[in-house]
C-alpha cells in the first residue's frame, strides 16, 4: 500500500509540474500578446478617427486574469486524499495543453478592435472548457480503482468462480429408479451432459484467465513480454465466449427438463407413479367395514405414493441446484436468457395436494386406491357385476343374486362417491417433509 500511495503522488508531483509548465507558457503567450494587441489596437488599427472611436474601448484583459480559473487547482489536498491516478492523466494534460496554447496563440493572428472582444471570449471559453475537462479527470481518476485492486478482485472472483463450480460438477442425477417416465429420464439426461459440458469449459475459462492475470501481474517488470500477456488475455477471452456459448445452450436444456417435470407433476402421471401398488401390500385388510378399507387404502396408497415420489423429489432437488447455478452464471456474464419453469413450486403443490383429501388430486387418489386394494383383496364373486364386496348399506351397492342376497357389490363408478362419504384425514409424505425442508434452508 506504501508503494502504491507513493506512485499515486509521483502522478500527481508530475501533474503539477505539466501543470505549471503550461501556466507559465501561457501567461507569456498572453503578456505579449496583450502588449502587442494594446499598442496595435492603439496605433496600427486605427489611424483615423471613427465613430466607434468615441466609444469606450474593450478593456484588454491581463494574463493573470484570464489564467486565474486554472490556477485554482489545490494539488496539496489532492495529495492529502492520496487520489488513485493513472499515467493516463499526464498524457492527455501534455497533449491537451499544447492544443490549448496552439489554439489561444491562434487568437492573436489578425485580430481587429472588432474582433477583439469575440476573440477573448473565445479564449475565456478555452480556458474553461480545459480547466473543466483536467478537474473531471482527476476526480474519475481518484475513484476509479488502481490496477493493482483490479486484478486482486478478479483473482478472488475467479477462486470463488472455481469454488462454485466445483460444487456444480458434484451434482448428479440419479435416475436408475424405473418409476420416473421415460421422457423426463431422457431429459434429465440431456440436461446434465449440457451442464457437465459447461462445467468443463468454465473450468477451462478460469485457467486461462489465472495465466493471464499471472501475466498481467509480472508486466510491471522490466524484462515483461507485451506480446506473451496480448496472447494470454487473448486466450482468456476467447474461452469464456466459448463458455459462454455452451451455457446458453445448457440453459435451452434445463427450460425443457423443468417443461418435463411439470408434466410428469400433472394429475394423471403422478397417480401413474404407483402403478401396480396393491399387489405389494403385505398387511391384513379387512373387507367386513367398508369405511374401515376406504381409510386403510388411503393410508396404504399415500404411503406408495410417497416411496415412489421420493426419488422425483431427489431429481428435482439436484436439478433445482443445477438450475439455480445455472441462473446465477447467466446474471453475472449479462446474458439474456428466458424464464425457468417453476418444478420446484409445482412438486410442493402437488404433493401437499395429494396427501390432502380435501382437495381433487387427494380425493382421486382415495379413490383410485379403495378401486385398486378393493379389486385386489375385496373382489366382487365370480358371475356378479365388476366391483368391490361392501356390506350392504353402502350406497350404490348391488344384490348379487348369483352369490346370494347378502352379498353386496360395489360397482367402480360409485367409489368416488363413497370417498366423499369417509371421513378421510390428511397423511404425512416424506417427501414434501424434505421439499419443505430444503425450501427451509434456502434451496
Amino acid at each position: 500500500m506504501l508503494l502504491q500511495r507513493a506512485n499515486y503522488e509521483t502522478i500527481l508531483v508530475e501533474a503539477q509540474d505539466s501543470q505549471k509548465i503550461l501556466m507559465k507558457n501561457l501567461q507569456a503567450l498572453l503578456n505579449y500578446q496583450t502588449q502587442y494587441i494594446l499598442w496595435a489596437l492603439g496605433t496600427v488599427l486605427t489611424p483615423a478617427p471613427t465613430q466607434q472611436d468615441t466609444e469606450e474601448p474593450e478593456e484588454v484583459p491581463e494574463a493573470s486574469t484570464l489564467l486565474a480559473e486554472l490556477q485554482q487547482v489545490d494539488f496539496e489536498h489532492m495529495k492529502g486524499t492520496s487520489p488513485r491516478l493513472s499515467r493516463e492523466i499526464l498524457h492527455w494534460h501534455q497533449a491537451a495543453g499544447q492544443e490549448l496554447y496552439d489554439r489561444i496563440a491562434s487568437l492573436t493572428v489578425n485580430v481587429s478592435k472588432q474582433s477583439w472582444p469575440l476573440r477573448m471570449k473565445a479564449a475565456r471559453g478555452m480556458l474553461h472548457h480545459f480547466q473543466a475537462s483536467f478537474r473531471q479527470r482527476l476526480k474519475v481518476g481518484a475513484r476509479e480503482p488502481p490496477m493493482a485492486d483490479k486484478l486482486q478482485w478478479l483473482r478472488e472472483d475467479t477462486a470463488q468462480q472455481r469454488k462454485l463450480a466445483g460444487q456444480a460438477e458434484a451434482l448428479q442425477f440419479k435416475l436408475g429408479s424405473s418409476t420416473l417416465p421415460a421422457p423426463l429420464v431422457e431429459a434429465l439426461i440431456r440436461c446434465h451432459e449440457k451442464h457437465s459440458t459447461y462445467t468443463m469449459l468454465h473450468s477451462k475459462a478460469m485457467r486461462q484467465m489465472d495465466a493471464a492475470l499471472a501475466a498481467a501481474h509480472n508486466f510491471t517488470r522490466c524484462d515483461a513480454d507485451t506480446k506473451a500477456l496480448h496472447e494470454a488475455w487473448q486466450l482468456a477471452v476467447r474461452a469464456e465466449e466459448r463458455s459462454q456459448e455452451v451455457l446458453i445452450e445448457a440453459w435451452a436444456t434445463t427450460v425443457a427438463a423443468a417443461e418435463h417435470l411439470l408434466i410428469a407433476f400433472e394429475d394423471e402421471q403422478l397417480l401413474l407413479l404407483l402403478k401396480d401398488w396393491a399387489k405389494d401390500v403385505e398387511v391384513e385388510v379387512s373387507c367386513q367395514n367398508t369405511t374401515a378399507l376406504a381409510l386403510q387404502s388411503q393410508v396404504l396408497a399415500a404411503a406408495a405414493l410417497d416411496r415412489a415420489a421420493w426419488s422425483l423429489t431427489q431429481q428435482v432437488i439436484t436439478f433445482q441446484a443445477l438450475a439455480s447455478y445455472q441462473d446465477q452464471q447467466l446474471k453475472q456474464k449479462h446474458l439474456e436468457h428466458v424464464a425457468l419453469p417453476d418444478a420446484w413450486e409445482a412438486l410442493k403443490v402437488q404433493l401437499a395436494a395429494a396427501a390432502d383429501p380435501g382437495q381433487p388430486l387427494g380425493q382421486r387418489l382415495a379413490t383410485v386406491a379403495l378401486q385398486a386394494l378393493g379389486s385386489e383383496f375385496c373382489p366382487a364373486p365370480n358371475g356378479c357385476a365388476r366391483g368391490i364386496l361392501v356390506d350392504a348399506g353402502v350406497r350404490g351397492a348391488v344384490p348379487c343374486e348369483h352369490a346370494g342376497d347378502s352379498v353386496h357389490v360395489l360397482p367402480k363408478r360409485f367409489t368416488s362417491q363413497l370417498v366423499q362419504e369417509v371421513p378421510l384425514r390428511p397423511q404425512s409424505l416424506r417427501s414434501l417433509a424434505l421439499v419443505q425442508l430444503v425450501e427451509d434452508r434456502g434451496h
